[in-house]
């Protein structure tokens, strides 16, 4: 392997296996940064760069990084040079007849919680005044602190470049310009009345590091194998996962909590380990109950025993027989005794015959 890459908001960046002096040889140079937003320059590389040699060091990236961050002071004084992508949008607010506001991206609000919640874990910006540890660096022009949780006069810009399509498909972005004099393209490629702009689009791309889906997240709890006897590894033992409870499962999407988000929405969802058993179950089983891929299923978060199901039927035909499946939990162990005891067996689905005459008969299925 000569290249590896990491992803974040907004950029990809590429690493060789070219050794960076500039710390102390701890890792590898850059070999190139590929924008996920609109600029005037999307690929930040050396000419002739390969893995092994001419990456960008620690020192290079940051003056590159820098030099987008100095345009941005001055992003508001040339008309058509940059937008906002997160520019609010007037909306009717739910259930009432008053006028919000709805932010397309990141509203600044979140730092506010709700109804007792808990404000989003995370989420700060530049010029956030009530951050316990503020952000360094200068604040992006435009930025207003909000209020509180509904205030209408808060701003958290976005700014990227316009990039401007001719009618041959290309496509320029402005490299300078003012209000009075319009915008400025370079000299050997810019718009003509033989190759007029034709339109224009602005992007920003955000990865997967960023967001939580809920279609699949509920409030994950940690379990694992028993592989000794210790006292978590008892606890796993006696509190395996239900049958479908997902979010005990080790590796399953569902164990991606929602709780660092929603926890803002008010102290209901807000969860604490330190709370009773029974009221984290609670709570657990409310992020169950909204989510697409757990409706119905009973989650104990690792608090209880998980019950014996419920729903039980009668096979068409034969009156005198219940039929069920076991859930996958079950190990090993006695239910009841004489003529009604039941023999359960690790892993799998049992089908179970009971009779009131004789032993239950079951095979694995």
């Amino acid at each position: 392997m000569t290249q590896t890459w990491a992803s974040q908001p907004g950029m990809i960046r590429v690493y060789g296996t070219e050794k960076d002096a500039t710390t102390s040889n701890a890792r590898s140079k850059m070999v190139a940064m590929y924008k996920l937003y609109s600029d005037d320059r999307m690929v930040v590389m050396k000419d002739g760069v390969t893995s092994t040699s001419g990456g960008l060091t620690t020192t290079e990236v940051a003056t590159a990084l820098n030099a987008d961050e100095a345009d941005l002071a001055n992003w508001q004084k040339v008309p058509g040079m940059y937008v906002d992508l997160n520019e609010p949008a007037p909306v009717v607010l739910a259930d009432s007849q008053k006028v919000g506001i709805q932010f397309p991206i990141a509203d600044p609000r979140a730092i506010f919680p709700r109804a007792g919640g808990v404000a989003v874990e995370g989420f700060n910006f530049r010029g956030n005044t009530k951050a316990a540890v503020p952000l360094a660096g200068a604040v992006v022009p435009g930025t207003l602190m909000p209020a509180d949780e509904n205030n209408l006069e808060a701003r958290l810009p976005m700014p990227v470049r316009w990039l401007y399509q001719l009618a041959d498909g290309r496509l320029l972005a402005p490299t300078g310009g003012t209000a009075e004099a319009g915008l400025e393209f370079p000299e050997t490629d810019r718009p003509t009345e033989a190759n007029p702009i034709v339109g224009r689009l602005a992007f920003w791309t955000d990865d997967d590091s960023t967001k939580i889906n809920i279609n699949t997240a509920t409030e994950g709890t940690a379990w694992d194998m028993p592989r000794a006897y210790t006292d978590s590894d008892a606890k796993y033992a006696r509190k395996q996962p239900a049958q479908n409870e997902f979010s005990r499962y080790p590796g399953h999407p569902a164990q991606t909590s929602l709780s660092p988000v929603f926890q803002a929405f008010g102290e209901p969802w807000r969860m604490d380990l330190g709370m009773a058993d029974a009221e984290v179950s609670a709570r657990v089983q409310r992020y169950h109950a909204i989510s697409p891929a757990s409706l119905g299923v009973e989650a104990w978060a690792g608090r209880w025993l998980p019950r014996w199901p419920s729903r039980w039927w009668t096979t068409p035909g034969h009156p005198s027989r219940t039929t069920g499946s076991m859930p996958r939990w079950m190990s090993w162990c006695t239910i009841g005794t004489g003529p009604r005891r039941i023999l359960l067996s690790p892993g799998g689905t049992l089908r179970l015959a009971v009779s009131s005459s004789r032993r239950t008969a079951g095979h694995q299925s």
